[in-house]
């Protein structure tokens, strides 16, 4: 991946999650399970044609879920 490129993977991670923002040096290993659950929710490099799911929003804090489940305004 270029760097342009993972900019662009960041500014949309960072868009869904802004928490992970907060966290952006902190190892990955060291962090909750539900900001782990988000940065792999979020980290897909291109969007699937589908994408299935199964209980998403499980352990997300319940603003955080919400958020994930509205339709944005792009």
């Amino acid at each position: 991946m270029q760097r342009g490129e993972r900019s662009a993977v960041l500014e949309r991670v960072f868009m869904l999650f802004p928490r992970l923002k907060e966290r952006m040096t902190q190892r990955g290993g060291t962090l909750s399970a539900a900001n782990n659950r988000c940065w792999r929710s979020a980290r897909v490099d291109e969007p699937p044609r589908l994408l299935m799911l199964d209980e998403p929003s499980l352990g997300l804090a319940p603003l955080i879920a919400r958020q994930i489940s509205t339709p944005s305004e792009s």
